[in-house]
C-alpha cells in the first residue's frame, strides 16, 4: 500500500527553517512530504525481485515500511521505518492512502528507485511557490514535492499540475480534492 506523508515542522523537523518553509509554501501546515510504502512480505518479495538495491533485504521476514524521500541538501533516498527513533518510525499523523491497484504501485516504485541518488533542487523548492517553471515527467534534481508529484502522474495522478509547482502544502491539497 502506498502512502503520501506530510511532515510538520515538528519533532525532527522542528527548526526555524522549516517552520519558514511551511510558512511560505502557500501558508499551509507542511515543510516536507514523502512516500510511504508498505508492504506484506510477499508483496515486498515482488518488489524485492524488481528494483535492484534491495536485495539486502532478501532475508526479510514479515511487513515492512519503506519511505522514499529528498531532503534539502541531500539526495533522493529511501529508509526502513524500523521504529527506531523519530526519523525511522512510520509517521502518526498527516498519512493519506494513495488510491492505485498494485501494478501501478510497482511502476511507481520502479520509477522512485530509479531516482535514488539524484540531488536536491534547492533552486526548485525556493521557485516552487511561484508558479514560473515548466513542467515535466523527470527532472535531474528533486524537491520532496516534485519528486512525489513526478511519480504520481506515472500512474495518471495529479495529470494537469505541474511538478515544478507543487509545494508540501499544494500536493496535500491536490491529493485530497482527487
Amino acid at each position: 500500500m502506498l502512502y503520501a506523508s506530510f511532515l510538520r515542522p515538528e519533532g525532527v523537523y522542528n527548526s526555524f527553517f522549516n517552520k519558514f518553509v511551511a510558512f511560505v509554501t502557500r501558508g499551509g501546515n507542511f515543510c516536507h512530504s514523502e512516500f510511504v510504502f508498505r508492504w506484506s512480505e510477499e508483496e515486498f518479495a515482488e518488489v524485492r525481485d524488481k528494483i535492484q538495491g534491495l536485495a539486502r533485504y532478501k532475508n526479510h521476514k514479515g511487513p515492512i515500511d519503506i519511505a522514499l524521500y529528498v531532503i534539502w541538501g541531500d539526495t533522493v533516498k529511501y529508509r526502513v521505518l524500523n521504529g527506531h527513533g523519530e526519523f525511522f518510525s512510520v509517521p502518526e499523523k498527516d498519512m493519506m492512502n494513495v488510491d492505485i491497484n498494485w501494478e501501478d504501485e510497482l511502476r511507481v516504485s520502479r520509477w522512485l528507485w530509479n531516482q535514488v541518488g539524484k540531488p536536491y533542487d534547492e533552486i526548485g523548492a525556493l521557485a516552487s511557490p511561484l508558479t514560473f517553471r515548466s513542467s515535466r515527467d523527470t527532472y535531474d534534481r528533486y524537491f520532496c514535492s516534485q519528486l512525489m508529484a513526478c511519480a504520481l502522474q506515472r500512474v495518471n495522478k495529479l495529470q494537469h499540475r505541474n511538478p515544478a509547482s507543487l509545494t508540501p502544502n499544494s500536493l496535500y491539497s491536490a491529493l485530497k480534492a482527487s
